[in-house]
């Protein structure tokens, strides 16, 4: 998010860059928050990978209707909510939403064997790396490949974090 939309970012005040960067994380884990539909509707959460849920036409369709409502709804929200939250800073917010949680389909797919990329156009399920390593059945996923490249990321993505606003 911050390389993609540096240059707006970079306008926004450092409350505004922080509220972005917190929800730029949120948003980054969003994706997953389907296993609670699943565990209502009392199905397996494995399968949260392979549902509507979890496909980028989802994600584009919910930012597209948000980027309306902004649009057609931003002068109606009253002059103490528009003099404090610029339209300039709302749309970053929603950028933020779908780059984030792009990003975190893009990662899935790179290592599920089980996302629908293409839907609705196709619900084949397909994936790139996972066939390259092989699941431990005895360490489970802390003893993974993608556990330790998660948590590399983790570690990189809070020192940029404390790089950035802890001067």
């Amino acid at each position: 998010n911050e390389i993609i939309q540096k240059k707006r970012i970079s306008k926004l005040t450092t409350g505004q860059q922080l509220v972005i960067a917190f929800f730029a994380i949120f948003f980054g884990i969003l994706p997953d928050f389907d296993m609670f539909l699943l565990t209502a509707m009392g199905l397996p959460t494995f399968m949260h990978h392979g549902i509507f849920t979890h496909t980028p036409a989802f994600y584009i369709v919910v930012w597209k209707i948000l980027r309306l409502l902004l649009k057609f709804g931003y002068n109606s929200l009253g002059k103490r909510v528009t003099s404090s939250v610029s339209r300039e800073f709302l749309e970053i917010f929603l950028n933020t939403f779908l780059i984030a949680t792009l990003f975190h389909l893009l990662a899935d797919f790179l290592t599920t064997e089980n996302m629908m990329m293409l839907y609705p156009f196709s619900t084949n399920q397909f994936g790139v790396l996972l066939g390259m390593f092989e699941p431990s059945y005895f360490g489970g996923y802390v003893y993974s490949i993608f556990f330790a490249v998660e948590i590399i990321l983790i570690i990189l993505a809070v020192y940029l974090f404390l790089k950035k606003f802890l001067h």
